[in-house]
């Protein structure tokens, strides 16, 4: 642990840790047994950049140490940085195998999807300011954070960044009624809202895609379309109390079809598709809830390049439909720049800055992050 940098109590229970913490936890034991070769399987798909930056200073001192690497990633900008050459696979092929010299971003896009991808800033055609479909005065949580105030208008989408411990996490669990506020007020479509329990917030029709799909957002043992189904479940009860799955079934071909799901058929377990394909699936449980407010904590964490994209575009759609209150909570900083026309900052537990996508560059962004941690 002293290797890599980290601070853990050692008789922690590792389920206590945060996600990240976890992650660390694991490159701490590979590094135990004197390896060669240390494979890598999407290590930073939930840290932070920070945490990022520390894991890659630790690989280069591997590498100087003789110990060769294996970095498994659908992140490009981690492979450019890191990588000395790369393997791009597609459907269980090899596409190309190169130096990670001498290419472009849009090539390597292109060797990852086997298509173009436009990746074009989130200029919303419309915003009605003149109505707000979510609402947040004074929101406080005791260690969560303090006085948050912002609003979502109808075709728009809002964007939540900070770095880990912000709160960013703790205020949407809040919203969604998993953690109860301490002061503050919520307004829905203008009505206030009494938010004290996620069922509360299914009443409200509130959906919440959260931080990790895997502990968080699946029911791992059980088929496709039982996940997919199982927060609208109660709309599909037959007079003898059993499930139309048949009805259900018919709903979700429209969410397939909408989001490009990959699937051999929906009776297959959810472990049989791959991690874009189970992200969709979470989305598409929460939007056959037909939502009025949608919170996205980490909305493409460990998704391929793909499925981001065919993920936001969707989103922007749905914002564009002027009746659906998007927040996009993420420190996935292009994410937050391409995909949120409005930007807030938070550190702390408090809201430090506002600003709009178009006046900010990544670096610009990170910058302010960071600054505001200092």
């Amino acid at each position: 642990m002293q290797h890599i940098g980290i601070d853990i109590p050692l008789y922690e229970l590792a389920g206590n840790l945060s996600v990240s913490d976890k992650q660390l936890i694991a490159i701490a034991r590979s590094l135990l047994y004197n390896s060669k070769l240390i494979i890598m399987d999407e290590p930073t798909s939930t840290l932070t950049r920070k945490e990022v930056d520390k894991l890659f200073q630790v690989i280069h001192k591997l590498q100087a140490e003789g110990i060769s690497v294996l970095f498994v990633s659908h992140k490009l900008d981690e492979v450019f940085e890191i990588a000395d050459s790369f393997t791009v696979l597609r459907n269980g092929k090899t596409i190309i195998s190169e130096t990670a010299q001498g290419i472009t971003n849009e090539k390597f896009i292109y060797y990852m999807t086997g298509r173009k991808i436009e990746e074009d800033c989130f200029k919303p055609p419309f915003i009605d300011k003149s109505q707000t479909l979510l609402k947040i005065r004074n929101l406080c949580l005791k260690n969560g954070f303090e006085n948050i105030s912002f609003e979502v208008y109808p075709g728009e989408i809002l964007g939540i960044t900070g770095l880990l411990g912000s709160g960013r996490t703790e205020l949407a669990k809040t919203l969604f009624g998993l953690y109860q506020a301490d002061n503050g007020k919520i307004w829905i479509e203008e009505k206030e809202a009494k938010i004290k329990s996620p069922m509360d917030a299914l009443r409200l029709k509130i959906a919440y895609v959260p931080e990790d799909r895997l502990t968080e957002g699946l029911f791992l043992s059980q088929s496709i379309e039982k996940n997919m189904l199982i927060s609208n479940i109660d709309h599909l009860k037959k007079k003898n109390k059993t499930i139309d799955f048949e009805k259900g079934q018919t709903n979700l071909k429209k969410w397939i079809s909408s989001l490009g799901i990959k699937l051999h058929k929906l009776t297959d377990g959810i472990l049989t598709l791959s991690g874009g394909n189970q992200q969709k699936t979470v989305l598409a449980k929460w939007l056959e809830t037909d939502p009025k407010v949608l919170i996205l904590n980490a909305p493409t964490a460990g998704v391929d390049i793909g499925a981001k994209f065919d993920i936001h575009n969707y989103l922007r759609k749905l914002a564009e439909k002027l009746n659906v209150a998007i927040l996009i909570i993420s420190d996935d900083i292009h994410e937050v720049l391409l995909n949120c026309n409005r930007i807030l900052i938070i550190k702390k537990g408090r809201i430090t800055g506002q600003y709009n996508n178009v006046e900010l560059n990544p670096e610009t962004l990170r910058k302010l992050i960071i600054e505001e941690e200092e």
